[in-house]
């Protein structure tokens, strides 16, 4: 396991003492317990866009080859785009990347990654 060490605020600590007396549980257990929340609801910022890749790609079972690579590129192209924009993947984040990408491709292509794309922000937001 990995060492972290923090120096907290003196209510914060104190604050964290109380709550942990009150809960029967060691101090320690509850910093890691409310980090461990934390982390998993802001998975944006704690995780790589190739961690999302690799666990989306794990959905992705009964497509071609072909079809799976390209289910991927749209994703990561999308992923990419968000973190350069500081957005998190969502339908909003999904239009407007959408209406960025628009003027360089076809109408076609544009409907393809909008579908691969809503599949991938449905997924996204219920893990």
């Amino acid at each position: 396991m990995a060492t972290l060490s923090l120096d907290l605020d003196g209510d914060v600590a104190a604050r964290i003492g109380e709550a942990s007396v009150k809960l029967g549980t060691d101090p320690r257990e509850l910093v890691i317990g409310i980090l461990k929340k934390w982390i998993s609801e802001n998975k944006w910022l704690t995780t790589s866009v190739d961690e999302i890749l690799k666990e989306y790609e794990n959905t992705l079972y009964g497509y071609a080859v072909k079809t799976k690579k390209a289910k991927l590129r749209a994703v990561k192209a999308f992923l990419d785009w968000c973190k350069n924009e500081h957005l998190e993947p969502s339908e909003d984040s999904l239009e407007r990347y959408l209406h960025t990408i628009s003027a360089n491709y076809s109408q076609s292509y544009i409907n393809h990654v909008r579908s691969t794309l809503k599949e991938f922000v449905m997924w996204y937001s219920n893990t």
